[in-house]
């Protein structure tokens, strides 16, 4: 049996204190969040010049990747709570089993992802996805699969050392392959260097490279914190381990999958519309998420301080509500800049008059549903501390499939508002699960752990 490490977590102290101290968790997450989704962008602004139907390509496969990518990423997020709470009671042992469990668990995870992304185009198909595009597609998402393996190691280690409070190495490591995606997609997606110019199809194979790199960056900056924790000993074996991670990151994977997927049946409301409203949404909906990166950040500082109070007996609900009013106010900063530039916006990432006029229409109501998306997540992060994970996946199956995206196919079909009733439906949606969150979070504040 290991000897326990002493708990490095003090009491909380005042505001100011805990603000700084949820700001110095959730920044790394923040920019590296940004970073992942920077490599999205420049995919974006490189496929761009290739015309509508080349970034309706990019877009339709985006959904099919992330709304599959993201199970294993939100199984890998179980370990969140089980070592914060560990490092905030010292108890190396449980920290050591559960990282042997967690990058077992990212291996035999990346293989059904992987077959997941070779049913791409008859999947998108089957959702009545614009025929031009399927075979892009389907060549595209065959070349993404083959960065999957160091996808799910990455995210394996990036949780894992979130819950012991090293959060910097990974954004390096996404810096790191930011600058390789771009040269990646330089050489593939246009020819240059004398590569082949493979337009969209290059792009997955830049994505590719690019997962591998951040997989291995993080493994090299982390290996001297990784070799000490898998030679500590555990009295239990690596299935009870792997066991609780699955227990914890499985209502965590439905809740994310729930979210990713009700945006992944609007893109499909979408792109019945036609390339060019399909290629305005993909944009509007990548500028979202980058801001939307923010609060996400703030959200996974606030899991591990939570958990960390939690583990060694401090009351943890100022930090919480402090983690919520700091990433609302955030994104209150990003809803007026979506109010008043959505033009200069859109023309970052395309020329094209059609596509431009439909962000130009979507980046106004992204800035409402910024707010709400910015309190659920990080009462997500609050809530995943404490360990609390089935209550709010049950919010999230009844805010988006019960009434955001019956409000959106009403308000885009039923009453023909188009793709801006589909947006509008996701604010329904993201203004439920908000409400919802925060009333869960009033109720658990008010007991005992």
């Amino acid at each position: 049996m290991s000897e326990p490490i002493a708990s490095p977590i003090v009491a909380p102290g005042g505001n100011a204190d805990e603000v700084r101290t949820l700001w110095r968790l959730g920044w790394p997450v923040a920019l590296g969040g940004v970073g992942m989704l920077g490599m999205g962008a420049v995919d974006t602004a490189m496929v761009g010049p290739l015309g509508e139907q080349a970034l309706a390509a990019l877009s339709a496969s985006n959904m099919w990747v992330h709304g599959l990518g993201v199970f294993g990423r939100g199984i890998m997020m179980g370990v969140d709570p089980i070592v914060s709470q560990a490092y905030g009671r010292g108890d190396s042992e449980r920290i050591a089993g559960a990282t042997r469990a967690v990058l077992l668990l990212a291996v035999f995870i990346a293989v059904p992802l992987w077959a997941g992304y070779q049913l791409a185009a008859p999947g998108l198909q089957a959702l009545g996805q614009p025929a031009e595009i399927l075979p892009d597609v389907a060549l595209y998402c065959r070349a993404v699969a083959l960065g999957v393996p160091g996808f799910m190691v990455f995210w394996a280690v990036r949780q894992l050392m979130q819950g012991v409070e090293v959060m910097r190495p990974a954004t390096v490591a996404i810096i790191v392959a930011n600058l390789l995606n771009v040269l990646l997609n330089a050489c593939f997606v246009h020819g240059w260097l004398g590569a082949p110019a493979l337009g969209v199809v290059g792009a997955g194979y830049a994505t590719a490279g690019s997962s591998w790199c951040m997989a291995l960056v993080l493994v090299w900056l982390c290996r001297a914190e990784l070799s000490r924790l898998i030679r500590q000993p555990s009295r239990r074996g690596i299935v009870h381990h792997a066991r609780d991670i699955v227990s914890m990151g499985a209502p965590v994977a439905v809740q994310l999958g729930v979210e990713i997927w009700g945006f992944v049946a609007a893109g499909v409301m979408v792109g019945w519309m036609g390339t060019t409203a399909l290629a305005g949404h993909a944009i509007a909906l990548l500028v979202a998420s980058i801001s939307f990166m923010i609060p996400l950040g703030i959200g996974s500082g606030a899991t591990t301080r939570v958990g960390n109070l939690v583990g060694a007996g401090f009351p943890w609900q100022r930090s919480g509500w402090l983690a919520i009013a700091l990433g609302g106010s955030i994104s209150v900063v990003a809803a007026v800049v979506f109010t008043t530039l959505p033009g200069p916006i859109a023309r970052l990432f395309t020329s094209d008059a059609g596509v431009i006029a439909v962000v130009v229409i979507l980046l106004p109501i992204a800035a409402t549903f910024q707010v709400v998306d910015g309190l659920q997540v990080t009462a997500h992060g609050v809530l995943r501390g404490v360990g609390d994970v089935r209550v709010p996946m049950v919010f999230n199956v009844l805010a988006h499939w019960c009434i955001g995206l019956p409000t959106a196919a009403l308000l885009a079909f039923g009453l023909d508002w188009g793709v801006a009733g589909v947006w509008w439906g996701l604010v329904a949606g993201l203004s439920t699960v908000g409400g919802l969150l925060l009333f869960r979070l009033r109720q658990l504040a008010g007991r005992a752990l």
